[in-house]
């Protein structure tokens, strides 16, 4: 099977296993671990300088993402009180 990556104004749109045939998309091959580990999370990958490479800020952003979901659920907890 091939996996694909799709690149829209410099950025990653999104993944598939067929090509997009909108002409302002770029199809971007990738390995079967890159394209489960896009789909698993978004936040792992960037696009730059034409290829697809791992997020330097990765731990940053899920660092982050853990710390809203903690306030949220501290949050949802209050208001049940």
């Amino acid at each position: 099977m091939t996996y694909y990556i799709f690149i829209e104004n410099g950025k990653i749109n999104g993944a598939g296993t067929a090509r997009c045939l909108n002409e302002d998309i770029l199809n971007l091959e990738v390995s079967a671990e890159v394209y489960q580990n896009y789909i698993k999370d978004e936040d792992k990958y960037i696009y730059k300088d034409g290829i697809i490479k791992e997020n330097p800020n990765y731990e940053i952003i899920t660092a982050g993402k853990q710390r809203q979901q903690s306030r949220e659920e501290i949050i949802i907890k209050l208001n049940e009180l």
